[in-house]
């Protein structure tokens, strides 16, 4: 949920990054029972809001990453 720019410098192996803006694009490329991690760089605001969006839309086996990319690495 980060931006392109975010992403290239660096992100998470196989993660896929898709922008806020265009959420609703994950109908097409998850399944409803699929489990999705939300992530940021930080771990906060963006990935939180990007997950509670998913579980609006359906996605109940939706969670944000705490600590993000920057505490992942």
């Amino acid at each position: 949920m980060r931006s392109k720019e975010e992403f290239d410098d660096c992100h998470i192996p196989d993660a896929i990054n898709i922008v806020i803006s265009e959420i609703k694009t994950v109908d097409i490329l998850f399944n409803k029972t699929d489990i999705i991690i939300t992530v940021c760089g930080k771990g906060g605001g963006r990935s939180l809001q990007a997950s509670e969006k998913l579980q609006q839309a359906g996605f109940k086996n939706s969670a944000w990453l705490c600590g993000g990319t920057f505490g992942w690495v």
